[in-house]
């Protein structure tokens, strides 16, 4: 299918509001993720579950491969940590 857009000659187009909403319906099908802002309570959420996680692969056995993701926990968990209140988070619906 092909769509036509009006060129508006200022370094934007114009399309046709049928267009709009079908492509628009089509964005939101796709989009599982919403954001929102990072609070005391989300952040102790987040740091839980990292912290669940860390201790999931403390009872595995001893490979690098369980190194590196429990270093990788422990750096997300820094990062959560040094972002300030009302930062932007990208959360799965």
């Amino acid at each position: 299918m092909m769509y036509i857009v009006k060129d508006n000659g200022n370094g934007t187009v114009t399309i046709d509001k049928k267009i709009y909403d079908e492509l628009h319906k089509a964005a939101c099908k796709r989009n599982t993720t919403e954001f929102l802002p990072l609070t005391p309570k989300l952040r102790e959420s987040i740091n839980c579950t990292i912290d669940s996680r860390i201790d999931e692969l403390d009872k595995c056995e001893q490979t690098p491969w369980v190194e590196i993701n429990r270093m990788a926990n422990r750096m997300v968990k820094q990062l959560i940590n040094s972002l300030p209140d009302g930062y932007p988070m990208p959360i799965e619906k």
